[in-house]
């Protein structure tokens, strides 16, 4: 089960803004391998045997899309599906990759790391057999690519997902480039708002095209 949205917004939904938590899903934080997050569920419910695992998005649109992302973890695990939202090491409230088990000379190579730990650990801490990987822009990119080598995968839910990884750094080049008043690529690595992006990032990310990756 693959559900793609293409259409994406800077600005909440009225439908979204007006949203209030009924008290139904439990929230709870938790911590694994330095990493940090949110795991969503329905006490009330008989929990399902497949669990939803969220990627979040990164830079702006990980800021943007928070509060829909909590949502949207409240809204799944409603229905008895435990849902995971976690932080990539270095992002958020998760550890500095220096100081997790992750391969902190790459992080892209760390943040697949990370999902697999993350999915791991969801299927060991909620009994799940199977797992739902999803995620909004960037984060469901990663979903997918985490998502190919494993064979307890049942679904993907792509929110706006980047195809191209050639494409997005650009437009990440240029968002960086405007906030330090000159546009375009102007260095071998990537620093934008809280994340660094380096050498060996830029080159994995470059070389992403969802459109050939296996079903």
């Amino acid at each position: 089960m693959t559900i793609s949205l293409a259409a994406r917004s800077r600005q909440p939904s009225p439908a979204l803004a007006s949203h209030v938590y009924s008290g139904a899903t439990s929230r709870q934080p938790v911590t694994f391998q330095g990493l940090f997050g949110w795991l969503h569920t329905n006490p009330s419910v008989p929990a399902a045997d497949v669990a939803i695992l969220l990627c979040p998005a990164v830079t702006r649109d990980g800021l943007d899309s928070h509060f829909a992302m909590r949502v949207l973890a409240d809204d799944l695990a409603a229905t008895g599906t435990p849902v995971l939202r976690f932080n990539y090491p270095g992002t958020g409230d998760s550890a500095d990759i220096a100081d997790t088990t992750f391969d902190h000379e790459v992080t892209f190579t760390a943040w697949l790391q990370s999902v697999a730990a993350a999915a791991d650990w969801l299927r060991a801490t909620t009994g799940a057999k199977r797992l739902i990987l999803g995620g909004l822009r960037f984060g469901a990119t990663i979903a997918a690519l985490a998502a190919e080598p494993r064979g307890d995968v049942a679904g993907l839910l792509l929110l706006a997902p980047v195809l191209r990884g050639k494409s997005y750094m650009r437009q990440l080049w240029i968002e960086a480039g405007s906030l330090r008043g000159a546009a375009g690529k102007s260095q071998q690595t990537l620093d934008l708002n809280e994340l660094h992006f380096d050498k060996g990032s830029i080159r994995l990310i470059e070389q992403i095209d969802l459109r050939k990756l296996n079903p």
